[in-house]
């Protein structure tokens, strides 16, 4: 707490509108600003590459066997 970034939350501890939760949100700042920055959580779709391939493969043999 003492070290920690500067939270708006720190202000609704003590004094008018507290509030209860203001604690336990200072306390998970950390992870808030983790899985924030954190570019792993996209996992990109590989299922759409071979639908097009294989309907790729299609076209182009039916274009042969048409000529």
């Amino acid at each position: 707490i003492y070290f920690g970034p500067c939270v708006p939350y720190q202000y609704r501890l003590q004094g008018p509108h507290p509030w209860k939760g203001a604690r336990d949100a200072i306390m998970r700042v950390d992870e808030r600003v983790f899985k924030a920055t954190n570019s792993n959580h996209y996992k990109p779709n590989n299922g759409f590459y071979i639908p097009v391939v294989l309907a790729s493969i299609l076209v182009v043999l039916l274009l042969i066997l048409r000529s």
